[in-house]
């Protein structure tokens, strides 16, 4: 992909000669665009953090829940007692909420896969915002080193 820049102006009546107006010109519109970049891609790391909140979030809500999900014994209120039948009824009520543990486990799982993974696009999407910064703070210093040129 190519970046098409407007035409330059003719400098008229300056000192600056068109070579040197040219090259600043230039170098001008490209820290423009960067700067655009950088905005952009700072943009999408705030998303992406706040979808990381969301899926922190999420995975804290299965958690609370596993914690609440109870566990029967024979001194247990509920399916309390030691004949056969409170025996079976607790056994089932156990598998119930064991199959419910194991399902709520797999989610948070997935959760958690899909976090890491997010993590690890944001850290990207960080560093690619450093690298353009970096870039910007370069085209900076040539400017700088340019405009010191011609103004002496």
């Amino acid at each position: 992909m190519s970046i098409v820049l407007p035409p330059l102006p003719p400098p008229s009546g300056s000192s600056v000669s068109s070579a040197d107006f040219e090259q600043t010109f230039r170098l001008d519109q490209v820290l423009v665009l960067l700067i655009g970049m950088i905005q952009v891609l700072q943009g999408v790391a705030v998303v992406q953090a706040q979808r990381l909140q969301l899926l922190t979030n999420w995975q804290q809500a299965y958690t609370a829940l596993l914690n609440k999900v109870p566990v029967f014994t024979s001194q247990s209120t509920i399916f309390g007692g030691t004949s056969t039948a409170q025996n079976n009824s607790r056994d089932d009520e156990n598998r119930v909420n064991s199959t419910y543990s194991q399902q709520l486990q797999s989610e948070s799982s997935q959760l958690s896969d899909t976090a890491k993974a997010l993590q690890a696009n944001l850290s990207q999407t960080n560093d690619a915002v450093t690298q353009q910064s970096n870039m910007a703070t370069a085209i900076l210093q040539e400017l700088s080193t340019i405009l010191s040129t011609i103004y002496r």
